[in-house]
């Protein structure tokens, strides 16, 4: 796989992520699975984690808009698979903790589901991060 065509499978698995957790998250608010202070706190939390990474993402892909021929050299296999591996995992986490959360399984209370939030995140952060800067890094071509 070249590496530019990685940067868009990774980069738009990200925000269409983000945008489907947001989605299922206010969908979870009208069927009654969160309070509205809930779900305030909710969507604080979980806006903020995709948020990083997204702006990244849609810079390099406004940056590369006029680029029609992949001149990029191939990744690995490994590097692929890792690329992939912590986006989806990190995505699975969070989405199936907000759902289990809503139905008021799992978790003891709702500050109990914020901790393991907050906690999940950070521990997701430094290794979804490590991969996503270095592959969207502004270039100099994209501050034109």
């Amino acid at each position: 796989m070249s590496e530019k065509k990685l940067k868009y499978s990774v980069g738009m698995f990200l925000v269409f992520s983000n945008l489907a957790i947001i989605f299922v998250i206010v969908v979870l608010r009208f069927l009654g699975g969160f309070d509205k202070e809930q779900f305030t706190t909710v969507l604080a939390i979980t806006i903020p984690m995709f948020s990083g990474y997204s702006t990244s993402i849609i810079a390099f892909i406004i940056s590369d808009r006029h680029i029609k021929e992949d001149k990029s050299a191939s990744v690995t296999f490994s590097y692929s698979m890792l690329s992939f591996i912590f986006p989806i995992i990190f995505t699975m986490i969070i989405l199936s903790s907000i759902v289990l959360q809503s139905y008021s399984k799992v978790f003891v209370d709702f500050a109990d589901f914020k901790s393991f939030l907050i906690t999940v995140d950070s521990i997701f952060a430094s290794y979804i991060g490590y991969f996503i800067y270095s592959m969207f890094k502004m270039s100099k071509r994209s501050v034109k």
